[in-house]
């Protein structure tokens, strides 16, 4: 199932709670929120749209942008809850949480999550109870296969690099988790945490310098914002990559050479 089936369903489920199920609806009210200006945002619009629902005539978006900073994911939480929405759609899990922690009654969706039960916004993955759901995307759970894939593809690599986001709370724990399983591969892992696109660049700079062969890229808030950027200093660098999201069809559009492994 790719990105748009994904929110195409969200939407369905989601909004149609309310809405979709009468004959002719008035109008729906929806919040939606994420770090990042690129897609996920442009699908959501399109399944929106696919599902009959057009702003301007039946639909009200609130939209925030909100950018890496905690308090501006606070300040966009508390006014999109002040704005009487049928539901609010989070990118993610940062910009979820911040949403729970100042409402239990407006429906939340999350498109992508790492682990709603740990994060504290459901019960369980069966029964989420609460006022939130979403898509639960278990990355970890095949980080041990992303390693043997490079292992087999690029025999020659004893060191690797993780990137992932500094921002994230599972950043620091994913990376050793990641060396324990690499060890017994032979393979030394280094974890590069960034958090803005400078700190990307200088990454793959770094990774270069020490020799490493290959790349793990995290998906979080920033590389996935910055994909297509990720994409070509992989192909800069020589450096094949194998990212856990996989590589969306038209980030690779304009017939460039892109050394990347989809999971």
């Amino acid at each position: 199932m790719n990105r748009r089936d994904v929110l195409l369903s969200l939407a369905t489920t989601s909004v149609g709670w309310r809405a979709l199920a009468q004959d002719a609806p008035n109008e729906a009210r929806i919040g939606f929120i994420i770090a990042g200006d690129a897609f996920p945002r442009r699908w959501f619009d399109e399944a929106m749209r696919r599902l009959g629902w057009v702003e301007g005539r039946n639909l009200i978006v609130e939209r925030r942008v909100t950018g890496e900073g905690p308090e501006r994911r606070k300040t966009a939480a508390a006014e999109l809850i002040a704005a009487n929405l049928d539901l609010i759609v989070a990118a993610g899990m940062i910009e979820a949480l911040p949403q729970h922690d100042q409402t239990r009654t407006i429906p939340i969706v999350v498109i992508s999550g790492s682990d709603l039960v740990e994060a504290g916004l459901a019960d369980s993955l069966a029964r989420p109870s609460g006022n939130v759901t979403g898509v639960v995307f278990l990355a970890g759970e095949l980080d041990g296969k992303r390693l043997e894939l490079l292992r087999e593809l690029v025999p020659a690599a004893t060191r690797i690099s993780f990137l992932a986001y500094a921002g994230s709370p599972r950043s620091i724990p994913r990376g050793t988790a990641i060396e324990a399983l690499a060890r017994p591969l032979g393979l030394r892992v280094a974890a590069r945490l960034v958090s803005e696109m400078a700190e990307i660049e200088s990454a793959f700079a770094a990774a270069s310098a020490d020799n490493d062969k290959a790349m793990m890229v995290q998906t979080g808030p920033l590389t996935h914002e910055k994909l297509p950027r990720v994409i070509a200093l992989a192909a800069q660098y020589s450096l094949p990559a194998i990212y856990e999201g996989g590589v969306p069809f038209d980030v690779g559009k304009g017939g460039s050479a892109l050394p990347a492994l989809s999971r």
